[in-house]
């Protein structure tokens, strides 16, 4: 008996739920910035595709909620479902809001056709020689981290 009656007031809590999140809306509003400039703010588009920390996923309307860590990789912000423009970005934060906004803050942001290849191999080859020749453990980690940024550049170049 008290698991029927608890599974009738989990299900219309779970209605509830749905009813409020399709008044909501089915459009994303997509706020994307850095600290010193906005890449944009309050646009409406299909989805964005974010590099998570845990992994990369993709956000709709009416996606959960959630708060995730960047990783440096590709952000696709898909206008409609044929239409993207991608973005590299060396880390940040993402918030997913219940009223279908998503919030993307990055440390720093640039368009992948703005990424110079040739620039991005002498990076890497620098940055793996560094790392090879590191005297201590600060010098190991501010390698790492740089080839770690520069193997994701090479890779959203890849991507293009």
């Amino acid at each position: 008996m008290l698991s029927r009656g608890l599974f009738a007031r989990s299900a219309a809590l779970l209605r509830a739920a749905e009813n409020q999140t399709a008044a909501a809306g089915s459009s994303l509003k997509l706020n994307f910035y850095m600290p010193r400039s906005t890449i944009c703010f309050n646009k409406e588009v299909y989805q964005v595709n974010i590099p998570g920390s845990d992994g990369e996923f993709g956000v709709l309307a009416n996606h959960v909620p959630m708060v995730a860590a960047l990783k440096p990789g590709v952000v696709t912000v898909f206008d409609t479902p044929n239409s993207s423009k991608k973005y590299f970005v060396s880390g940040g934060f993402a918030f997913v809001h219940k009223t279908n906004v998503a919030d993307i803050s990055a440390v720093e942001v640039c368009e992948i056709s703005d990424i110079d290849a040739e620039r991005v191999n002498a990076g890497l080859e620098s940055w793996t020689t560094k790392l090879a020749t590191a005297k201590n453990d600060a010098e190991k980690a501010e390698a790492e981290i740089a080839v770690d940024l520069h193997k994701a550049l090479k890779s959203a170049l890849d991507e293009k």
